[in-house]
């Protein structure tokens, strides 16, 4: 009885698989456009000029190119504030938060380490 249940299980499994990837087209269509406009027009505008007033801070920043320390951290804060408005754009906010939040702290550690910014 045990093998005609596996295997009656397992055929069924398999049809309903089958059955769900032929109708994909119909599913992608149903959860298409409707909720893609509403993602996008519930992105919030004020963390997108958070991101654009950091970028503004980074241009006002002196960075040495000279010196490989000032170069490696500039790439980090650029690719921090890229991978932000790429969550921005994805409306995922936690990430598009650590990805500020490690931005800042890595052009704060700078300014101080160079007398730029803010005094401890």
């Amino acid at each position: 009885m045990q093998k005609y249940t596996k295997w009656i299980l397992g055929t069924l499994l398999v049809c309903s698989g089958v059955l769900a990837t032929s109708h994909t087209e119909s599913v992608t269509r149903w959860t298409g456009n409707d909720s893609t406009t509403k993602v996008h027009q519930t992105a919030n505008p004020v963390i997108s000029a958070v991101i654009t007033d950091l970028e503004n801070e980074v241009k006002s920043t002196h960075f040495d190119s000279k010196r490989t320390i000032h170069r490696l951290r500039f790439k980090r804060i650029v690719y921090y504030l890229s991978e932000a408005r790429s969550f921005d754009e994805k409306n995922w906010e936690y990430n598009r938060d650590e990805a500020l939040t490690r931005a800042s702290n890595i052009l704060r550690h700078h300014q101080v380490k160079t007398g730029q910014g803010y005094e401890l």
